[in-house]
């Protein structure tokens, strides 16, 4: 298996750790998941690929990806060891996403607790200005 999702704050934040050979199919897996949770709520990513080796460049061509990409509910992809073919889909993509890289998971893990409070404030304030 080439991926492990986590959650880190359901449902305001999620991690996923991708490994060794990272295919399509482990793609389309974790959009299973991540696009139907975006739907539903604002939500965060932590993306971990300090242990990939290799990425199937068809990856990048994927349908899911970028339809998670262009959720409006998507908000931080917080991503950890993205290099090659992953920071330049990243790169590519940028217009559809926030994303930001860390040298280290404790740094990312930092940032999207920062995040995910102000979101949390912000659905509190508009919560109490419409109830």
């Amino acid at each position: 298996m080439g991926h492990k999702m986590t959650w880190l704050d359901e449902p305001w934040s999620m991690r996923v750790d991708y490994s060794e050979l990272t295919t399509v199919d482990d793609l389309e897996e974790v959009m299973s998941v991540c696009i139907p949770a975006a739907q539903k709520h604002p939500i965060n990513f932590l993306i971990d690929f300090r242990e990939v080796e290799q990425v199937e460049p068809a990856l990048l061509r994927s349908p899911a990806f970028l339809e998670l990409f262009r959720q409006p509910n998507t908000k931080w992809f917080a991503m950890v060891g993205a290099k090659g073919l992953v920071r330049m889909g990243v790169a590519l993509f940028g217009r559809y996403m926030s994303a930001k890289h860390f040298n280290d998971v404790e740094s990312a893990l930092a940032f999207l607790e920062e995040m995910v409070a102000h979101q949390k404030q912000m659905a509190h304030s508009k919560d109490v200005q419409t109830g």
